[in-house]
């Protein structure tokens, strides 16, 4: 039986390139409608998806650069650039540096988190689906754990007494704020986690399979 022939491909060119291929991904899905489904009070974003494969596949680096790059045109939305986020606007105008903070913080957090949660968990399911989909699913929740809840945490007077507010309140009455917040997080994060734990374990296990081959 003869030796498997090593590979003369760099993995650090590889590793850029495919970090470079995320980071395009997420800006396409920013300027084009199929990174949000939106509705009048949030936005579910598919953009989480690119960030759970390259924290899983690459490691905490290239997930911090995904995360940032999420984050980024997170905020960019905000200005109505690319696809105009109603919830940015509203949070840009009472505060644009907390919204930047917001939208980005949380955002880099779940392209870092995973990655230390994957390495860590493959230490006894190597390269395994349990490690992979445990941080595939992990990135939707930080995200949303973080991100929606900093918006609450900071903004949450503003959004009672704001447009926001009235709009639940011309809707349903005098349903509370943070009960229709808190309800409408929980379908994000349920349509997110969703999506990142079926679409993200599949997608990152076989690119794990082509890098341990090939790399």
């Amino acid at each position: 039986m003869t030796a498997r022939r090593k590979s003369t491909i760099n993995p650090k060119v590889v590793e850029m390139t495919l970090t470079a291929l995320l980071v395009a991904i997420i800006v396409l899905l920013t300027f084009t409608p199929l990174g949000y489904l939106k509705t009048p009070l949030f936005e579910i974003t598919l953009m989480v998806l690119p960030v759970a494969v390259g924290s899983v596949v690459l490691g905490w680096k290239a997930g911090l650069i995904l995360g940032a790059a999420f984050g980024i045109t997170s905020y960019m939305t905000c200005f109505g650039i690319g696809m105009p986020s109603a919830l940015g606007a509203f949070l840009l105008s009472e505060n644009p540096v907390l919204t930047a903070v917001i939208c980005i913080v949380p955002r880099i957090l779940c392209g870092v988190l995973p990655a230390l949660i994957y390495k860590a968990i493959t230490q006894k399911d190597k390269h395994g689906y349990i490690a992979i989909a445990v941080s595939s699913l992990s990135t939707a929740i930080i995200n949303t754990v973080l991100f929606l809840g900093g918006v609450w945490l900071v903004f949450s007077d503003f959004l009672a007494s704001s447009d926001y507010g009235a709009f639940v309140k011309e809707g349903f009455g005098e349903f509370n704020v943070l009960t229709f917040f808190l309800a409408f997080a929980s379908i994000n994060a349920l349509i997110e986690a969703g999506v990142c734990l079926v679409a993200g374990t599949a997608i990152s296990k076989a690119l794990l399979k082509v890098k341990e081959r090939f790399l």
